[in-house]
Parts: structure tokens; C-alpha cells; sequence
């Protein structure tokens, strides 16, 4: 029942957020197999994506994904380098650009895939972007 509650909770967030341009109405977030983080921890992640996401003029997001329990422990030590956290969390996106390349940074009329974002948090707190992009 609480995997149902939070998963419509993104579906209504989600749905707000096609006002702003930023999300097509495809839009697609998958679902999460993980030892390591509830559907809770996933969707506030996710949430702070989206969020981040509407930094990215000119373009629209198309789907969101979690990187795996592998890649986030692989990956742990350089999250937490970023700050006082205690806990790191790694998402892929997927990703069109318009003509005009964004903010002139990204390749014009381009699909980005597999883009990454890393988050981090700490005692179980909000997650905050702490970089992004192919690495």
C-alpha cells in the first residue's frame, strides 16, 4: 500500500510540473529494485531531480532512473566528498535539447542519455543535487 501512495505521489508531481516546459508529457520514471533504498528515498531523489531539471533551458526531460545498488556503492566515497552527507544516491536521465543547444552548452536538436545525477543527504534529510552530467 505504501509503494501504491508513493508512486502516486510522483504521478501528481510529475503531472504539476507540465506547465513549466521542462518534462514531456512521456515523461517516464522507472521503478527501482534496491537493497539499498526504499520507494520513498527513490521518489524524494527523483523529486530533487526534477527539480534541478528546470535549470536546463531549452530542454525536456524523458525519463529518470535509478544507476543500481552497484553503481551507488562504487560511488558512495566521491558523493560524500561533496559536503557533510552520510548517504548518496545516483539517478540517469534521459534527455532532449531544442535548437538552440539549451543555454548554448548542449548539442542543438541532441539526446542525451545515461546522464547522471548524484545526490546526496544526510540523517535522512531532503536530497540535494550535488553534480550531474557523463563521467
Amino acid at each position: 500500500m505504501r509503494r501504491l501512495a508513493g508512486w502516486t505521489l510522483l504521478f501528481v508531481f510529475v503531472l504539476s510540473l507540465f506547465g513549466c516546459g521542462k518534462t514531456g508529457g512521456d515523461m517516464r520514471v522507472r521503478g527501482i529494485d534496491s537493497e539499498i533504498y526504499t520507494d520513498e528515498d527513490y521518489l524524494a531523489a527523483v523529486q530533487a531531480v526534477i527539480a534541478g531539471f528546470r535549470d536546463f533551458q531549452g530542454c525536456t526531460l524523458k525519463e529518470i532512473s535509478y544507476a543500481g545498488d552497484e553503481t551507488v556503492r562504487k560511488e558512495q566515497e566521491y558523493i560524500l566528498g561533496f559536503g557533510d552527507y552520510d548517504e548518496g544516491i545516483v539517478l540517469l536521465s534521459s534527455f532532449t535539447v531544442d535548437e538552440h543547444g539549451g543555454d548554448g552548452s548542449l548539442e542543438p536538436n541532441g539526446t542525451y542519455t545515461r546522464w547522471g545525477w548524484y545526490l546526496a543527504r544526510k540523517n535522512g534529510g531532503k536530497w540535494n543535487i550535488v553534480t550531474c552530467g557523463y563521467g
